[in-house]
């Protein structure tokens, strides 16, 4: 029997950005749900707009490697 890790994922999901305004759309994958958060901050600055800002959630996956 093999060893297998498993290992958390969290996968950035924005709202709005495809054809349907009210689907969620993969935006990146990144190991921290920290991180995710942070690009999420990060692309609602680039609007620069105050009562603006992309909804958006991260969904966690646990992977087996």
């Amino acid at each position: 029997m093999q060893n297998t890790t498993q290992k958390t994922m969290y996968v950035l999901c924005l709202q709005g950005t495809g054809d349907d305004e009210y689907a969620y759309e993969t935006a990146g994958v990144y190991t921290t749900h920290a991180a995710a958060v942070a690009k999420a901050d990060a692309i609602n600055a680039e609007y620069g707009v105050e009562d603006f800002a992309i909804e958006y959630k991260v969904d966690e996956w646990l992977l087996d490697s």
